[in-house]
């Protein structure tokens, strides 16, 4: 692997993790911003997504439109 794509995938690693933190807090129950900004980044970098992380940011975005508690 790259030193650059080593890179991309710790960046894009890091934010799916203050996105699973931020979800297992419930803020996306009183405001999303930042997590919608954080999964924007992500998909940004979708060549790098392995396909649970993008199932995983599917169901976040499914609990922030229906503003569902995160229980995972």
């Amino acid at each position: 692997m790259s030193a650059i794509r080593e890179k991309l995938t710790a960046k894009v690693q890091s934010a799916l993790n203050r996105v699973e933190s931020a979800m297992k807090s419930q803020l996306h129950l009183k405001d999303a911003t930042g997590i919608i900004v954080e999964i924007e980044t992500i998909e940004n970098l979708s060549s790098i997504l392995k396909e649970d992380d993008r199932e995983f940011i599917s169901a976040v975005r499914y609990a922030i439109d229906k503003q569902l508690k995160w229980e995972q």
